[in-house]
């Protein structure tokens, strides 16, 4: 019998996720995870296999991906109208992955952090399109990482990569993804990652 290719068992892993096709097309080119983690320029690609290692909420893979996700969040901090709600709702979710916070500490950050959300978001001028969005996404990503550890919703997970890389850098998706790869792999080595991926976290 053929020996499985490493990405087969991201399939197995959440084989009810099948909106992701190019994060397993990807995958499967390259030969191992470890050379897919050290190349990969896609920081929402590497959220998505990180976050379906994971089995546990409150375990130390979980409580990784939430750290890693809060330094993508504090990229689109310097956007934030108000920058103290969505700031603290950062904060409080650090705390929470270094056990230093409750949950609910964390749910009443998030609804903090919503509310600036939706008043950032209500008040979305298309005028001055550019400098709104912005405002927009950045303080979603603050609410977003909050409601992941939470909840260890992969959607949210990738939400919070997504709206930051809309917010630091408007003109190149890309290039604030490519940037925020390295952030992921600073909180995520390849080894954990692998341990995980063969026996679930």
């Amino acid at each position: 019998m053929a020996r499985k290719h490493w990405s087969d068992r991201l399939n197995d892993l959440a084989p009810y996720r099948s909106d992701c096709p190019k994060v397993i097309a990807w995958a499967r080119t390259q030969p191992s995870l470890a050379v897919a983690w050290s190349k990969c320029e896609r920081a929402d690609w590497m959220v998505e296999i990180a976050a379906r290692t994971i089995r546990l909420q409150g375990s130390v893979a979980h409580r990784a991906l939430v750290l890693a996700l809060c330094a993508c969040a504090r990229r689109a901090l310097p956007y934030v109208r108000s920058y103290d709600k969505t700031e603290s709702a950062v904060c409080t979710t650090e705390e929470w992955a270094r056990r230093k916070a409750s949950i609910e500490q964390v749910q009443g950050a998030y609804e903090t952090a919503t509310e600036s959300y939706l008043d950032a978001k209500s008040t979305y001028d298309y005028t001055y399109a550019a400098a709104d969005y912005t405002v927009v996404y950045a303080t979603s990503a603050g609410a977003a990482v909050a409601f992941y550890a939470i909840s260890s919703n992969v959607t949210y997970a990738t939400s919070v990569v997504c709206a930051v890389a809309f917010a630091s850098d408007p003109s190149s998706h890309r290039r604030a993804l490519s940037r925020m790869a390295v952030l992921i792999r600073e909180h995520i080595p390849p080894p954990s990652l692998s341990t995980r991926l063969t026996q679930g976290s």
